[in-house]
């Protein structure tokens, strides 16, 4: 577009010169044509000759004038032409600037976009590693609370075996006296609960 009205621009230039330059032709070659020797004759061709000259310098100026007329139109577009095209690179120059300020913009919010998609995905990282983190925690306290319950329920076991073994061992207490003075020279520590609880009766 902008070559085609670049074209057309100039070409419309180079008519008006060119017209205007056969106008210029045109003028001059119709002043030279004016007779101007009168003198050949007769009295009555003469006055004829005079009467024809001076409708034909009527025509004339009439002519010269719708010329002169024609230029000054002609040079009025021209006038006008150049200032279209002023205008219009006014025109073409500010939308040059517009498309960089918003090219300019482009680029910025760009840039912001950027910036923040890499902050939104650092700060989801540190949460994501915070949760791992804390999964994990979270998961060696449940592991220690398992084995810690393991070993009570095994040593619950254990207890409830020793005491059904007590218990087993205080039914029958009795025991003969060669077994008591027996058990009684033995050292506390060393004697087992059935032989203490019945040594101590």
């Amino acid at each position: 577009m902008k070559s085609t009205m670049a074209v057309g621009s100039g070409a419309t230039k180079k008519d008006l010169s060119k017209m205007m330059q056969e106008f210029d032709n045109d003028e001059l070659s119709l002043e030279t044509s004016v007779p101007t020797d009168l003198s050949v004759g007769s009295a009555d061709d003469t006055d004829v000759d005079v009467q024809h000259g001076f409708d034909k310098r009527k025509r004339i100026s009439k002519h010269l004038l719708e010329r002169k007329q024609l230029l000054h139109d002609l040079q009025l577009l021209k006038i006008e032409l150049s200032q279209k095209s002023l205008l219009l690179d006014n025109v073409k120059a500010d939308s040059i600037q517009k498309v960089e300020e918003l090219e300019e913009k482009l680029t910025d919010a760009l840039h912001q976009k950027q910036i923040l998609q890499a902050r939104l995905e650092s700060q989801l990282k540190i949460q994501q590693d915070e949760s791992k983190r804390r999964q994990e925690v979270i998961q060696r306290e449940l592991d220690t609370i398992l084995r810690r319950q393991h070993q009570l329920e095994a040593t619950n076991e254990r207890l409830k075996e020793r005491a059904g073994d007590v218990r087993r061992s205080l039914q029958d207490l009795e025991i003969t006296e060669n077994q008591y003075l027996e058990l009684k020279g033995q050292n506390e520590e060393e004697l087992s609960l059935r032989d203490y609880v019945a040594v101590s009766e």
